[in-house]
């Protein structure tokens, strides 16, 4: 009931159930010290605290939003950059197919004047030589560097290159170097260790109901 009644107090309802004031009546029975107490508490709870309270919500709230706001131009900015790649790439693979091999500085002063990177075959497949040049051109370069992708960008290509076929498809090309984009977190490895696992396990139980049906033609 004590604590009912400081609340009560603190919200200013600070009366008894008759709707007589309690500041008052403790005036009266201990003195003024008593209401400069409760004033100094009011104003503390009331402009310390609970303006404290609403600052936090208030800045959580604007922190947030502006969050939001960032995450959105960033993924126009990636989604741009990444198209703008892959225009590159694709017009490159196009380029010495056409012209046949190319040294570095003949094929970026092709790509320089490719045309708008609307105008991209996606049923391009670029192959390793391709890539190998075009990542060393200026203008992948930054782009690159705008995605985050590491330093080491050579041997990148057989990690998009699962299949080993030694050529990219437009689809394995975005999907790669989206995935590569920044550092490698704790939850990429251990998303990789355990595939690994579960491959090893399928083979396992594989090499498992092989025997057992070599066993039983044997028998036969």
């Amino acid at each position: 009931m004590g604590m009912l009644t400081i609340f009560r107090c603190l919200i200013g309802d600070c009366a008894t159930a008759g709707g007589k004031p309690l500041v008052g009546m403790l005036v009266d029975a201990y003195g003024w010290p008593i209401a400069f107490g409760y004033i100094m508490l009011t104003m503390l709870v009331t402009f310390g605290l609970f303006n404290l309270i609403m600052a936090i919500y208030l800045e959580n709230t604007l922190a947030s939003a502006r969050s939001k706001e960032n995450t959105m131009e960033e993924c126009i900015l990636v989604g741009q950059s990444a198209k703008q790649l892959l225009a590159l790439f694709c017009n490159a693979q196009c380029t010495i197919h056409e012209r046949g091999l190319l040294t570095n500085e003949e094929l970026e002063a092709e790509l320089a004047n490719s045309g708008d990177i609307n105008d991209v075959d996606i049923n391009t497949e670029i192959h390793r030589q391709t890539y190998m040049q075009v990542i060393e051109i200026r203008q992948a370069q930054r782009i690159m560097d705008v995605l985050e992708i590491e330093s080491d960008r050579a041997r990148l290509f057989d990690v998009i290159d699962a299949d080993g076929s030694q050529k990219l498809t437009t689809a394995e090309f975005v999907q790669g170097f989206l995935r590569l984009r920044g550092e490698a977190l704790r939850s990429d490895v251990l998303a990789s260790v355990l595939g690994v696992r579960a491959v090893m396990e399928k083979l396992r139980a594989l090499e498992f109901q092989t025997r057992n049906q070599q066993s039983g033609s044997a028998l036969q």
